[in-house]
């Protein structure tokens, strides 16, 4: 593996293709966590200003794993998968504090499903579901402008299929979560 590039959250390799025929440039970035939140009365969503997007999106809670490569590199040298699994669920616990204000014990909070982002982008995003927690105050970060609110259940793919829920990934999980809960019948 030959690094190509790399910034605070991105590094660019190139690698040979399974058959050593083709170089293959791979982007990498370390994992993100996203959070689904079921209340009795449908699903705790963030509604917040997006940056890249010049406008508000409708958001699972959650964020990144580590704040920089180096600092993920740095953790995840020598690690098993099991550790991986840890630091991510550490992450969740601490994004559903910042972004929600739930305070969730590691015992509250259930691994749900990892989603890829394809061949040459490696980018997953680490989902689990809260299945119990206790209402606090937000811990926003500076730049972050976020406001909660639950969504019914009825009105959940509407709004995955709509432009009102732009990460696609999320959109996904989402109405997957729902149809293994028996919440949505196809």
């Amino acid at each position: 593996m030959n690094v190509l590039f790399q910034s605070d959250l991105f590094r660019v390799t190139n690698k040979k293709s399974n058959d050593g025929t083709k170089t293959l440039e791979v982007v990498e970035r370390p994992p993100g966590v996203r959070l689904i939140i079921p209340t009795p009365s449908g699903i705790l969503l963030n509604y917040e200003y997006r940056h890249a997007l010049l406008g508000w999106d409708h958001r699972l809670p959650g964020g990144k794993v580590c704040d920089t490569w180096e600092e993920y590199e740095n953790l995840s040298k020598n690690c098993d998968a099991n550790i991986t699994m840890g630091l991510a669920k550490n992450a969740a616990i601490k994004e559903g504090l910042e972004e929600q204000g739930l305070i969730i014990k590691k015992d509250d909070v259930e691994f749900f499903a990892i989603a890829g982002c394809g061949t040459t982008i490696k980018w997953d995003l680490y989902y689990f579901i809260v299945l119990k927690y206790v209402q606090s105050a937000q811990q926003l970060e500076d730049d972050e402008d976020i406001q909660q609110k639950i969504i019914p259940y009825d009105h959940i793919v509407p709004l995955c299929l709509s432009q009102n829920f732009s990460e696609d990934r999320s959109s996904a999980m989402l109405m997957k979560f729902l149809y293994n809960r028996k919440i949505l019948i196809l």
